[in-house]
């Protein structure tokens, strides 16, 4: 098989890298592999729709980031954690863009909840 890129990973992640090469040269050929089969990816399905991004009222980058380290249990690295933290809120912004729907409440809200190390 060929191809103009390869991206290794079905999740989320793999999958907008894949939309990115191809909103750069809609021309290009992108290939996306996986494991091969339904659920065996890594940590998308474990994360339960869940994201940590700093988009609720009185949220802030900075605090993830401490979560992030918080919860890496001395693992995290502390200066990836902050460009993470940092650029989620525009990630988020970039997928709804593509069209994905977030849960909100019924005023319209985000619906919101702590996680993990929060």
């Amino acid at each position: 098989m060929q191809a103009d890129v390869a991206v290794v990973g079905a999740g989320v992640g793999g999958l907008v890298t894949a939309l990115d090469a191809l909103e750069a040269d809609p021309s290009r050929t992108v290939v996306v592999i996986d494991k091969g089969r339904a659920g065996a990816s890594g940590s998308t399905p474990l994360a339960q729709g869940g994201m940590a991004a700093a988009v609720g009222p009185g949220d802030n980058a900075e605090a993830h980031a401490n979560d992030t380290v918080a919860a890496g249990d001395g693992l995290a690295d502390p200066d990836a954690a902050a460009v993470l933290a940092t650029e989620a809120p525009d990630r988020v912004a970039d997928l709804q863009r593509r069209g994905v729907r977030f849960d909100v409440e019924p005023d319209g809200r985000w619906h919101l909840a702590q996680e993990g190390g929060q």
